[in-house]
Parts: structure tokens; sequence; C-alpha cells
């Protein structure tokens, strides 16, 4: 193989086939939209890499010499992909009982633990879901500043809800910066004193600095 392309693009199907059975049967009281939030979070990246470096899969993969320098071996993007092409691999080799048992012994057992990590929760879906639902539309992000050399910088994100700044974010990109102003929105949030505010009756900021 001169790449895992193929694999992954088979092991991809296998997880999320699997995850989702796993999911229907595992939730029986979820519905199909807070079944599909976790599937989400489940076949990401992000929890599909951490998989993959508890397994020191990184090992046992072969690197060009420009990848092996920028820290490949250990990147979450990378090793999610690998991950996919082993389990590809393994439902060639096996068929589809066997690739169940795979998940089972190194991702299903860890779903409670993903779902309950706070780091793992998108704060953004979450507030766009209750401004949406409280008549006060999509949320609205701004870059305000960033500081540091370009190799470390820190972005400073603020959030406005409704035209009224909920929370300000920072973050080593932009993405981040704005995940955790979503984070500090979620707790400033008040459909009442939103509500308030645009009638002239509330407080002319509902964050201060």
């Amino acid at each position: 193989l001169q790449s895992n392309e193929r694999l992954e693009f088979l092991g991809d199907a296998v997880l999320n086939c699997l995850v989702t059975e796993h999911l229907f049967l595992t939730y029986p009281d979820k519905s199909e939209g807070q079944l599909s939030k976790i599937k989400s979070l489940i076949v990401s990246r992000k929890i599909l890499g951490e998989i993959a470096i508890s397994q020191d899969l990184g090992k046992y993969m072969i690197f060009g010499p420009s990848e092996e320098k920028s820290g490949g071996r250990n990147r979450s993007s990378i090793l999610s992909n690998a991950f996919e092409a082993v389990l590809g691999a393994v439902f060639l080799d096996g068929g589809i009982e066997i690739s169940k048992d795979i998940l089972k012994r190194f991702l299903f057992g860890r779903i409670p633990e993903f779902l309950k990590d706070e780091r793992n929760i998108n704060y953004k879906s979450r507030i766009l879901e209750q401004s949406q639902k409280d008549g006060f539309g999509i949320p609205k992000y701004e870059t305000v500043g960033s500081s540091g050399p370009d190799h470390a910088k820190e972005f400073r994100v603020r959030i406005e809800i409704a035209g009224i700044t909920m929370g300000e974010g920072t973050g080593p990109n932009k993405k981040i910066a704005q995940q955790n102003a979503a984070q500090i929105a979620t707790m400033n949030y008040s459909k009442e004193e939103i509500n308030s505010h645009l009638k002239g009756v509330g407080k002319d900021e509902l964050v201060s600095d």
C-alpha cells in the first residue's frame, strides 16, 4: 500500500455503522438528535486520536522525514486516521464481529467517560441551540485581539447574542477561543435578562469586565 487512505475509508464506514448500532441499543431513551450529537463526539478525531495514543499506535507507523520532524507520530488527526485504517484492516481480515470486539475493547467502554469529560462539551453548539430556541438568532463571534509571538499566539474572541456581549474567551487559535467564549456565555446566559435588555429595562451591559 502506498498509503492508508483506502483502509481509512473502509474503517470509517465500519466505525460509523458499529458506533451507531451501539448507541441505538445502549441509549434507548435518547432522541435521534441526542444520539447524533453523541456519535459525532465518539467518532471525532479528538476521541479516536486519544484512543490511538493510549495504545501507542504511532510507534508502529511509517512517516516521511518532514512529518516525523513535525511531530506527526503524536498528532491526533493522523493517529485517528490510523485507527480507522486498522479497523478497516481488521474488518477485511476478521469481519464485522471481530471489528465490534475491537471497539468494545478500546472504545465502547469509555463512552460514559468521554460524555462526562467537560473538555468534550461543544459549548458553541449548546449556546447556539439555546439562543435559537429562545428566538435570539445565531450568536456572533468577533476576534477582538491577539498577543504573543507567531509561534505562540493567544487570540481573544467576543461572543454576542442579539447584539449583547455575553463574554470573551482566549485560546491558542480562534476555534478554541470561540469555544471558551461560548462556555462563558452559557454561564452568563439568561433569557429574561436578554429580553429585559432588548426592551430597555435591564442593565446596559449583561457582562461587565
